[in-house]
């Protein structure tokens, strides 16, 4: 911890305006936090929540994942600004219900995510991050916001199987390893 809280007040001197950090080691349960009041702007880290959701619809309707369905682009919607790009869904393209949770989350598919969250089960969304103890977050609101422990909420969620299946957590999990992103969450942390 103390590691990690001089490197942020280094940062800070170089420009840096805030920061934070909660760490969890699940197996053994130990954690500290650093500046865990601040909120941040999910952006595309609400992913997670909406692979969860779709996984959560999935338990009652079993084909669901096998659903194809033909993507298109909602006319005159701006898109988010992408910061990274990688592949993406293709404009009539038929594709899977998992196949698009793959574009989304391997690939940070902003196309795949605004399509899928146009086709999910909006009360299964925010029923997730209320049994979370999370305020539930609203697609139009540009001022969400979630601290650092309350967005590590959904990974303890999947790492427990706390909140899906055992085998669907394992799905999501291992999807999220898939990711080619590497410059957020994954940045600095070793292969394994």
């Amino acid at each position: 911890k103390k590691n990690i809280e001089d490197y942020i007040a280094n940062e800070k001197q170089k420009g840096l305006t805030s920061a934070s950090v909660y760490f969890r080691e699940f197996t053994k349960g130990q954690w500290f936090g650093i500046n865990l009041t601040e909120k941040y702007d999910p952006g595309s880290l609400l992913k997670v929540g909406v692979l969860i959701t779709y996984l959560r619809m999935a338990e009652t309707d079993k084909e669901l994942l096998k659903k194809e369905i033909e993507y298109h682009a909602e006319k005159g919607f701006q898109l988010p600004e992408e910061h990274f790009q990688s592949e993406s869904v293709s404009e009539g393209g038929k594709y899977t219900i998992n196949e698009l949770l793959r574009f989304m989350i391997a690939y940070s598919d902003n196309k795949a995510t605004l399509f899928l969250e146009d086709h999910m089960d909006t009360t299964v969304f925010k029923n997730e991050f209320s049994d979370m103890g999370m305020t539930p977050p609203r697609f139009s609101d540009p001022n969400y916001r979630l601290n650092a422990k309350e967005y590590s909420m959904l990974f303890k969620a999947l790492f427990n199987a706390g909140y899906l299946r055992k085998r669907a957590s394992e799905t999501a999990l291992s999807l999220l390893s898939e990711s080619v992103f590497k410059e957020g969450l994954l940045k600095g942390l070793p292969q394994n």
